[in-house]
């Protein structure tokens, strides 16, 4: 979301991601260069301005083995 960032006149309001785990069918191992059934995560994020526009929607493959969630809960 970097590039979204950078851009000087667009005003982030909120980013939102959801990741599921799964794992790679035929065209995703070949792909990612993986085993067929090995780990994935899927990423669907959106990010909307000021306004409330939808100004970006993406969707991410990535593999297993390069995924980390890190999460911090203020409390």
């Amino acid at each position: 979301m970097r590039i979204l960032r950078d851009m000087p006149d667009l005003k982030l309001q909120e980013i939102h991601q959801t990741i599921t785990i799964g794992t790679a069918d035929v065209e995703l191992s070949r792909m990612l260069e993986i085993p067929l059934n090995a780990p994935v995560a899927h990423a669907y994020r959106t990010a909307t301005d000021a306004d409330g526009t939808i100004v970006f929607v993406g969707n991410g493959v990535y593999r297993g083995d390069v995924v980390r969630l890190d999460i911090k809960v203020a409390l």
